[in-house]
């Protein structure tokens, strides 16, 4: 065992007694992530604990490292964390303005890209695998829920809404997925804000039609 002094942006640092499981990092020789990059680190402390390290690191004038640390109580959390943590939460980018949109979406659809290829080295690293559900084999219909906040965005991505409140949208997949599980098909909800599904789509260059957007949610439940 080793002692282990991890930086918390905000906080003071953190020190255990434990292990190096495994280190991953998505900064690249170039491009956008050359001076914009991510490095994630996992560990298991001495009592048995799993620490789940981020850092965010940046060379752009302006803008600041951060560092986060998560604790899990078992190894189960440890995925759902690192999946659901929002890896451009802290990228200033690009100034505000029609004009450097498209620039801003590149940038972050690079960094999500990036950051969700060093949670897939770090997990492989670190030995972690995935089964699917027993005697179904598959991992069960991913359902799209979104923050009430989004459903006008979300009005607006799909064009041709088939409801009029986001209290009727959640009854419609409440629905589904109550028949789902009545015919014996896992269900899974997906709580997603519609600006992620719109760069989930860029970034894996599907259209935005519900083929497209249910392929995003299947694949980031």
């Amino acid at each position: 065992m080793q002692t282990y002094t991890l930086r918390r942006t905000g906080e003071a640092p953190l020190e255990f007694e434990g292990e190096l499981l495994a280190l991953a990092n998505s900064r690249q020789p170039e491009g956008l992530r050359n001076n914009r990059w991510h490095e994630l680190a996992l560990y298991r402390s001495e009592s048995g604990y799993y620490l789940v390290e981020v850092v965010y690191r940046t060379q752009w004038q302006g803008e600041l490292d951060h560092h986060q640390v998560a604790v899990c109580v078992d190894a189960g959390g440890v995925p759902n964390v690192l999946q659901r943590w929002d890896p451009c939460r802290h990228v200033d980018g690009y100034p505000p303005g029609e004009q450097y949109a498209d620039r801003q979406a590149r940038l972050i659809s690079a960094l999500t890209a990036g950051y969700q290829m060093a949670v897939s080295d770090l997990l492989a690293e670190a030995g972690w695998t995935e089964e699917p559900i027993p005697g179904d084999g598959q991992y069960g219909v991913a359902l799209w829920y979104f923050p009430e906040e989004d459903f006008g965005d979300w009005r607006e991505m799909v064009g041709s809404p088939v409801v009029d409140s986001y209290a009727d949208y959640c009854e419609m997949l409440d629905a589904a997925a109550a028949m789902l599980h009545r015919s014996g098909h896992p269900v899974r909800r997906v709580t997603m804000p519609v600006a992620e599904m719109r760069r989930h789509l860029i970034f894996m260059d599907l259209p935005n039609t519900p083929a497209g957007r249910a392929a995003v949610t299947a694949l980031n439940g």
